[in-house]
């Protein structure tokens, strides 16, 4: 068996979690989490090669989130990919005014995502 990148995955909606990992277990190591803080916590315990990450999420949401991890030296490689169903080019941009990576809006398509994936690992 190859070597899977491990991604974590952010979402507070319990079916995109589900969608994603019905789509991505297959081919990656993934973990789930339902909130900034979560993601934060995660991180520490085991750095991830990539992380997908909501918009719109209680406790934090995943703009706080991603000014917090690029201002740690340890967490600001990690590439992050924004998977929002805000799709204004003002959202899109305040996204990577955060410091992600890349932004994805919802819907998508599973070839969307994993061409984004593949980039970026």
């Amino acid at each position: 068996m190859k070597n899977q990148a491990y991604l974590l995955i952010v979402d507070d909606e319990e079916m995109n979690l589900q969608i994603m990992e019905d789509l991505l277990e297959d081919d990656f190591e993934i973990k789930m989490v339902s909130n900034g803080q979560e993601c934060l916590d995660s991180v520490k315990e085991r750095i991830p090669e990539l992380i997908l990450l909501d918009v719109n999420m209680p406790v934090m949401t995943g703009i706080e989130t991603c000014k917090l991890l690029k201002t740690e030296p340890q967490y600001k490689d990690i590439p992050v990919i924004f998977i929002s169903a805000l799709a204004l080019p003002s959202e899109e941009a305040a996204g990577y005014a955060a410091g992600g990576d890349d932004y994805l809006t919802k819907p998508f398509s599973e070839n969307q995502l994993m061409d984004k994936i593949n980039y970026w690992l």
